[in-house]
């Protein structure tokens, strides 16, 4: 659109500023927005020329090829405006005269699904019972999914032309699926009958061949594929296991350092009748601090200290690469990551501008606690007893200010510093902390931040020597509190 034609309809929609017009302020997303789209509103005062306006909001939008596709003068005074980037929005923002640029949000739809499949039925709901339906908020058709697999069948029905095969690094050349393992994952992620994430983009990048065989090199290839090419917002999905392998971690690392949310598949025991303790923590990927661990409540899976949940992964139903209409029963940790996976991605439709840290931290927040019950044998083993849910916790503000962070006691070498939650409810409760500590009063550089889950008190242990200076916030998917800084809390 030329600066004349902008002008004129800014004009003729009676777009009108005084001569005291000011900047006004950019509103950064905090919902799912339709992407480069945004909303301006105007002031609004008739009295006034148009030019006080009209020919600088032209130009600014002239010089950086903004368009304005919908005019408003009745209900709001304001256009629609596609901009390139949210940085093209902030500058039209501090044009004299406008008052508002927000992000175009997308509606909020509540859907639910009857005769859902089993593993959808058990993560909408606060209990380990079955009701026979799925309810979701979102389906996330802006969110990428990456499954790091044996291939996806692109053409199967239950993925209506919203799966791709991207990449293939395994050591032939068959395509689709023909071992059958990655399109069952996928559909778990967004297949429209069987997914968690309706609406997901599904893009498979293959490292198992036919046989189900596939080497740590080959997920490196796929992960090194998703890093240079991978589309954003996105996630991560690793149902796979190898022995420790650093080249293999740090290349996942690097993935989640870039922006994508990773879940990987505690990994899966020889026996599936012998209770017995296999651990996490020795395999990979499932052993990266980074990653976002899904183990099963079933015998054979692997469990510890690096599993961040539960989730279903016993006869679930899924997609079959067989046919385009086929189904399956899988069962294994492989199909407990892809329904973090897809929760992930629900909650990236609604907050897009989470990090894989902030993320990991809003599926635990979102878990239900203590649902998982040592009998019968089975045990956790050191894994926190949370269970995936996958319905928004509806905070509409961010938490309030811890009311308090003091160091506790000094036994050498150890500093033991503690805080205590804010006030709690519904609103605007924590779903982490975030405690930082510097050896400058102002912060201006900060030697470390320590996250922790804790929903109300938590403590963290550091090393003493160096004066050191603490503070602490906490966070939702909103965002974050002020600081509680605790002074010089030095043991020297």
């Amino acid at each position: 659109m030329t600066l004349n034609r902008i002008t004129t309809a800014i004009a003729c929609a009676g777009l009108c500023v005084g001569g005291t017009a000011h900047a006004g302020e950019f509103i950064a997303a905090r919902a799912p927005a339709v992407p480069h789209q945004y909303i301006v509103v105007l002031d609004h005062d008739p009295g006034k020329a148009l030019e006080k306006v009209g020919a600088p909001l032209a130009r600014a939008l002239t010089e950086r090829r903004a368009a304005v596709t919908t005019v408003w003068n009745s209900a709001l005074n304001g256009f629609v405006m596609t901009a390139t980037s949210e940085k093209t929005a902030m500058a039209i923002a501090k044009v004299p005269g406008v008052l508002t640029v927000e992000p175009d949000y997308v509606a909020q739809l509540q859907a639910t699904q009857t005769g859902a499949p089993r593993g959808l039925d058990l993560v909408d709901q606060r209990s380990l019972t079955t009701n026979g339906t799925y309810v979701y908020n979102y389906t996330a058709p802006a969110v990428h999914a990456y499954v790091i697999d044996s291939g996806i069948r692109t053409t199967h029905a239950d993925f209506g032309g919203r799966a791709t095969a991207d990449a293939n690094f395994a050591n032939d050349n068959a395509a689709n699926d023909p071992f059958n393992h990655g399109t069952g994952v996928a559909s778990v992620i967004g297949g429209s009958t069987y997914g968690v994430a309706k609406q997901a983009r599904l893009h498979s990048v293959r490292v198992f061949d036919s046989a189900g065989q596939g080497t740590a090199s080959q997920v490196v290839s796929g992960l090194n594929w998703v890093n240079a090419n991978g589309l954003h917002p996105g996630v991560v999905n690793l149902s796979l296991q190898f022995g420790p392998s650093t080249a293999l971690d740090n290349a996942l690392k690097t993935v989640i350092a870039s922006g994508f949310f990773a879940s990987v598949s505690a990994g899966n025991r020889a026996s599936t009748t012998i209770e017995g303790f296999d651990d996490a923590c020795a395999m990979s990927p499932s052993r990266v601090p980074e990653a976002f661990t899904v183990a099963d409540a079933a015998i054979y899976s692997f469990r510890g200290p690096c599993v961040d949940l539960f989730a279903p992964g016993s006869a679930i139903p899924v997609a079959s690469s067989g046919s385009d209409t086929a189904i399956k029963s899988g069962t294994g940790t492989s199909y407990s990551a892809p329904h973090a996976a897809g929760a992930a991605a629900l909650a990236l439709q609604q907050y897009p501008s989470l990090t894989p840290n902030q993320l990991s931290w809003e599926l635990i927040g979102r878990s239900s606690k203590n649902l998982l019950t040592e009998t019968n044998g089975w045990h956790l083993y050191g894994s926190p007893n949370r269970w995936l849910y996958t319905l928004p916790l509806g905070y509409s503000a961010v938490p309030s200010q811890p009311a308090a962070l003091v160091r506790d006691a000094c036994f050498a070498p150890n500093y033991f510093v503690d805080w205590q939650g804010g006030a709690v409810n519904a609103s605007n409760t924590a779903t982490y902390y975030e405690l930082q500590r510097s050896t400058t009063s102002t912060f201006s550089s900060v030697s470390s931040t320590y996250t922790d889950g804790s929903l109300a008190d938590g403590y963290a242990q550091f090393n003493s020597g160096t004066p050191l200076y603490f503070r602490v916030r906490a966070c939702n998917s909103v965002g974050c509190s002020a600081f509680r800084g605790s002074g010089n809390a030095s043991c020297n």
